[in-house]
């Protein structure tokens, strides 16, 4: 088994395969598009300040809603919106919390 890499077997990867991935974890972190996928920047609720990684429609906009949520409480909506400032030209805006539905 060749030596220098990370992890075993056939989960081993180089040091640049890994740097590589956090390079790209980085430009969606700062907004930029890297194969179809960007960090958008949630704005208001428990979520904010936080950046999720999406995948954006042929038209450039990210999904419609989206849903989070901490431990088992309840779920969060978010909606999209642009935002000029964001350098991916899009924000998500807290639009409110979901009621639990039983299953």
């Amino acid at each position: 088994m060749p030596s220098g890499g990370i992890g075993s077997g056939m989960f081993e990867c180089s040091m640049a395969d890994v740097d590589s991935h956090r390079e790209i974890i980085g430009r969606w972190l700062r907004g930029e598009v890297v194969h179809g996928e960007v960090g958008v920047r949630l704005r208001g609720g428990p979520s904010d300040g936080k950046i999720k990684i999406v995948s954006r429609g042929d038209d450039g906009r990210p999904p419609h809603g989206l849903r989070t949520r901490r431990g088992l409480g309840s779920w969060h909506l978010y909606l999209p919106a642009a935002e000029a400032a964001e350098m991916s030209g899009w924000i998500y805006l807290y639009a409110g919390e979901e009621e639990l539905v039983a299953r």
